[in-house]
């Protein structure tokens, strides 16, 4: 608080613009929500002393809405013919020397100002004012923690204030809010009510906000680099970009935006024309990329040729310090790309599907970032051999990141690869192979990643001789903390080296299809150590034994468990197969039958579960019951594949208190009904997204799905609906979906038996605003 009250008293500026938004705020909210139903009348009059003396009188109790057209609610009236102070009680004396100023009584006690030849005066509001006028004096009367309530009449104040540039600066606003203790949940309102004012729609997906053109525009969610150290504002449409140009031709709300990005750490934009929408042929100033707290670019989904004009435009307003570049779906000729590049010196690029005539000059162009890059992402995309040698010879990469998709691109890299010896810096080496059989001198190059702690290997062959050689350059990898490889198939010598590597905490394996020389029983493997650092585990469409599945459920410390396999031998008596794991956040287990899962203790384990899967046929009826009870408030999505549900397991699903996502496929329900989670449901204003592949509903089964405030998505596949026209359009009246995805046997089913054309249909949809798909 010490350092607060000399930061006001340095700045005696800060502290009146500091104060005068908090005032003007709660003047403002009289037509808002937060608006109060009292007026507040207080009396002030100037002594002697060159102090005010300010009196309070008996607040009066307003009607909702009586008097609250007024823009502000706060009235200053001057000489009114008061009454006599004594009859008043003093409540503040207001002088010189207070902390902060307050500008309408500097005024009335300074002389040759207009309010000096008044002697007193009247203040009407509806809140509190007195809690303020305090804050002037004292500075301990400050928040250090401002609340919502507060938080959004900063918001109010800026919205009602862009015609006084002058008043506010934004760097003090910034510096104001900084020191405050600002939940992040307060902030995220914060922004989506300011975009709200400028009537965009908006949205956060994990800590990534996402502008629409309307509520129900989809969005991808892969345009969210993992691999991008920050949080991404991503413009999902060029409608949407033409609306921000208009709007931000205003500074103030240029300005605006910027700080509320910055105080939420967004500094990663991406520009998506996700609706390949045709560009307006007229020029732009592009305010959005003027933003200087922007670290990271990405333009994506112009594929066009008539687009080159726009891209080459944006190319001369993008700042020149960018740290990551990338074009996704774009076709973008050597010389714009060249504009975006030949000026920076990003330490990552991304190019995806991005269609660029080669020449030299271009070549000249990319070679001068070899240098800098640590961090290269290509994915179908032409890249020469010459540049490939040159980026083994000369880079310092740390991450490489290629997916092929032509065997000549690919043999470029793979010559280039082989005949470097640079790799000491490499730490992530992920690449997807267009088909690839495993050679020596790709196994010995491998050898060289002495650093290496993520290797991801996919689409590649091995038999039985180039296998060895695989495995001898992974057991060179000593640094070596995740593992992904997906071959035609996965053997027992494989495992066995991983698990000499105890410093594994990541594994993923996986046989696109079953090998020649596969053992027929299935992998055999011990994981000895490694059972104290496995935290992941995917094994997927893997032949495994009983054996190996004791073992795995013997790693204590896993969060993650996938497991796809075919069937499994358990013998009845299962004494020694018991489920260490205790904190577990994701579990999928997928094999021909599940029915072992009734003899252990897996469901009542599941403390901290998120995700759950079960898939296949075997699971009593009734089990899910033994779901943990602790995991209520954790679990977010369940899917169901042939597991049968009775009431006993909706008596369990339905205390699900935060459930999101609900998958049933080929699941039946035993003497009950989907509808049968009732009133009393724990999650029906949290469940977003339902799925139903063949599975039976009744009309009362649809109709239930309207309880859930906030579903958005809903899929009916291969499902029996029984459900008549006017039923069906007064649902999707009442419903809040936003998408829905019925599937191309019902449709045929519902118009035959309804006798509805398929024109009606679609005209439901568009008049609910539904995003409909067969």
């Amino acid at each position: 608080m010490s350092k607060m009250r000399s930061n006001f008293r340095k700045n005696s500026n800060f502290g009146f613009n500091a104060i005068s938004i908090f005032l003007r705020i709660f003047c403002i909210l009289i037509s808002s929500e937060f608006a109060s139903t009292n007026k507040y009348i207080y009396s002030f009059e100037r002594n002697e002393n060159s102090e005010i003396q300010i009196f309070a009188q008996n607040k009066e109790g307003l009607l909702l809405n009586d008097d609250m057209n007024e823009k502000y609610s706060f009235k200053i009236f001057f000489d009114v013919g008061l009454e006599i102070r004594a009859e008043k009680k003093q409540v503040f004396l207001y002088q010189n020397g207070n902390d902060i100023k307050f500008e309408l009584f500097d005024n009335f006690l300074a002389p040759n100002t207009p309010e000096n030849k008044y002697k007193n005066g009247k203040i009407e509001c509806d809140f509190e004012l007195l809690y303020f006028l305090r804050i002037t004096k004292d500075m301990v009367e400050f928040p250090e923690i401002l609340n919502n309530h507060q938080v959004k009449c900063i918001l109010t104040i800026m919205k009602n204030n862009t015609s006084r540039n002058d008043c506010l600066s934004f760097e003090e606003i910034y510096d104001f809010c900084s020191f405050m203790e600002i939940d992040y949940y307060v902030k995220k309102s914060i922004i989506l009510g300011f975009l709200n004012t400028l009537m965009i729609e908006s949205v956060f997906y994990n800590e990534n906000l996402v502008l629409l053109k309307n509520i129900y525009e989809k969005y991808e969610v892969s345009l969210f680099d993992e691999h991008i150290p920050y949080k991404n504002l991503l413009i999902n449409n060029i409608n949407v970009f033409f609306l921000l140009e208009n709007i931000f031709k205003n500074t103030y709300l240029l300005n605006i935006f910027r700080v509320l990005l910055n105080s939420v750490g967004i500094y990663s934009l991406i520009l998506d024309n996700f609706g390949k929408n045709k560009i307006q042929n007229k020029s732009f100033k592009f305010y959005i990329f003027t933003i200087t707290i922007f670290k990271s670019i990405t333009i994506s989904n112009f594929r066009n040729e008539s687009f080159s004009a726009f891209l080459e435009e944006l190319s001369r307003f993008v700042q020149k310090d960018l740290e990551y570049i990338r074009f996704i779906n774009l076709f973008i000729p050597w010389d714009i790309l060249g504009l975006f590049l030949k000026s920076q010196k990003p330490k990552g690029l991304m190019l995806s599907d991005t269609s660029m005539p080669m020449n030299n000059h271009f070549m000249d162009i990319i070679s001068d970032l070899i240098k800098t890059l640590e961090y290269i992402n290509f994915v179908h995309v032409d890249i020469s051999f010459a540049w490939w040698t040159d980026f083994f010879e000369k880079g310092n990469a740390h991450k490489i990141i290629l997916d092929f998709y032509s065997i000549v691109s690919q043999n470029y890299f793979l010559e280039a690869f082989s005949d470097s010896y640079s790799f000491k810096d490499v730490t992530y080496f992920e690449v997807l192979f267009c088909y690839f059989e495993i050679s020596t001198s790709f196994c010995d190059s491998l050898v060289r990643f002495k650093s290496l702690k993520t290797l991801k290997i996919s689409h590649c062959f091995v038999d039985s001789n180039n296998e060895n050689w695989l495995l001898e350059a992974i057991d060179c990898m000593k640094n070596l903390e995740s593992l992904s490889i997906c071959q035609n198939g996965i053997s027992n010598k494989l495992f066995n080296v991983i698990f000499r590597n105890p410093g594994i905490r990541f594994l993923h394996l996986e046989s696109e299809y079953q090998a020649d020389y596969m053992d027929e029983e299935g992998v055999n493997f011990d994981f000895n150590d490694i059972n104290c650092s496995l935290k992941e585990l995917v094994i997927k469409y893997i032949k495994i034994s009983y054996f190996s599945l004791r073992e795995i459920f013997k790693l204590k410390n896993l969060t993650n468990l996938h497991l796809e396999s075919y069937e499994i031998d358990i013998p009845r008596k299962t004494e020694s197969l018991f489920f260490a794991p205790r904190d577990i956040n994701s579990l999928y287990i997928r094999f021909d039958s599940i029915e072992f899962i009734n003899r252990l203790n897996i469901l009542s384990n599941l403390v901290l579960v998120k995700q759950l899967g079960l898939f296949g046929p075997g699971l009593i009826p009734g089990n899910i019951s033994n779901l943990c009870m602790l995991c209520n408030y954790k679990l977010k999505i369940i899917i169901f594949s042939k597991v049968n549900i009775n009431m006993k397991d909706l008596n369990r699903i339905k205390k699900l208190g935060v459930l999101e996502k609900f998958v049933l496929c080929q699941t039946k329900f035993l003497d009950c009904s989907f509808c049968n989670l009732g009133d009393k449901c724990t999650f029906l204003y949290c469940l977003k997204s339902v799925i139903f592949e063949s599975v039976v509903l009744n009309s009362t089964d649809i109709i239930y799905l309207c309880k859930f405030k906030k579903l958005e998505k809903l899929s009916l596949l291969l499902c029996r609906l029984n459900l008549d026209l006017f039923t069906f359009k007064m649902w999707l009246v009442s419903s809040s979906l936003k998408e829905i995805c019925i599937g191309e046997t019902n449709i045929f089913r519902f118009k035959e038996k309804q006798n509805v054309p398929d024109d009606t249909l679609q005209s439901y949809f568009k008049e609910t605003n539904i995003c409909f798909s067969r």
